[in-house]
């Protein structure tokens, strides 16, 4: 699996931005952490029991005791812009997972991310539908 981006195609100010910030810091136990001393990142995580599929034998960290979770996304505020970066889990490559499978679990990440991001949005009060905000009001 390859890392990549995911444009959300909406504008933001950085006040909205350290709204979903704290939403995020504040959700922690649903998988998200963020942090002022890195504000332009909200780190994302895939916990065991929302692992499905291939995703199940990936998301814990072997190599580390207690590990349940595991980042596979960063929300980033790019200047007013965010995007999510998704990453790659280790061992996610051949001969592992053959491409058909890699297929499925890149499908999967990004419907999870964005899935993640909605709940964000929702859970910060912050709502945008996608056509309806003029881009010069940011």
């Amino acid at each position: 699996m390859h890392e990549r981006n995911l444009d959300f195609e909406i504008p933001m100010t950085r006040d909205q931005w350290h709204e979903i910030g704290r939403s995020a810091r504040a959700l922690e136990p649903s998988g998200f952490t963020w942090t002022e001393s890195d504000p332009d990142r909200i780190h994302v995580l895939m916990r065991d029991e929302e692992a499905r599929g291939l995703w199940s034998r990936f998301v814990s960290d072997d190599d580390v005791y207690g590990a349940h979770e595991r980042e596979l996304a960063e929300f980033v505020f790019n200047d007013g812009r965010p995007y999510a970066h998704l990453k790659a889990p280790p061992a996610a490559d051949e001969p592992s997972v053959t491409d058909e499978e890699e297929h499925s679990m890149a499908v999967g990440q990004e419907d999870w991310v964005r899935r993640k991001w909605d709940y964000l949005m929702e859970q910060s009060g912050i709502h945008f539908e996608r056509g309806h905000i003029p881009g010069d009001v940011w």
